[in-house]
């Protein structure tokens, strides 16, 4: 990953390389810094996709950025586009936002277990909230709580699409 990379993603996301093997990434105020971590090794060479759904692009980037190297991730707002493209693109994992504004996550969650082309697909809820109680009884594999580090987004990803439940965390 390279300075021109990111400006070719309308630059938004600068980044500073410290001496260690980390990437730390300078973010807007509403996004917390994150870490990549670049010890771990690919889950899968086929790249699984993640659908990546949050109402603020900047997170969106972020976490695209972080599962880059061992997903695909294709990002979407939470609206009525974000169920069409999972039945299109047939992803191993969705990672929803808990709250936003056009569509809240439950709504979401609700529409994609009724959709026969998406009930499938384990869902990872992130949130900046704590509302743990209003999702125990959801069909969710797990959530992560906002602000996150980096690698723990990509161990509960890949704990998930391997068949395995991802802890709340």
């Amino acid at each position: 990953m390279n300075s021109r990379w990111l400006n070719n993603h309308e630059g938004s996301i600068p980044f500073t390389r410290s001496n260690s093997a980390s990437i730390q990434f300078s973010s807007p105020p509403s996004v917390q810094v994150l870490r990549c971590r670049p010890d771990k090794k690919p889950v899968n060479v086929e790249r699984p996709g993640v659908l990546i759904i949050d109402d603020y692009p900047e997170v969106r980037k972020v976490m695209a950025l972080i599962l880059q190297e061992e997903f695909q991730a294709i990002q979407t707002d939470g609206d009525e586009s974000a169920v069409k493209l999972a039945s299109e693109k047939q992803p191993a994992l969705i990672l929803c936002d808990a709250v936003m504004p056009r569509i809240a996550g439950q709504e979401l969650v609700a529409r994609f277990r009724s959709n026969p082309t998406t009930a499938h697909i384990p869902i990872l809820v992130v949130t900046g909230k704590t509302e743990w109680d209003d999702w125990k009884d959801q069909p969710i594999a797990g959530m992560l709580r906002k602000p996150f580090a980096a690698g723990d987004l990509i161990d509960a990803v890949a704990q998930i699409i391997r068949g395995a439940p991802a802890p709340a965390v």
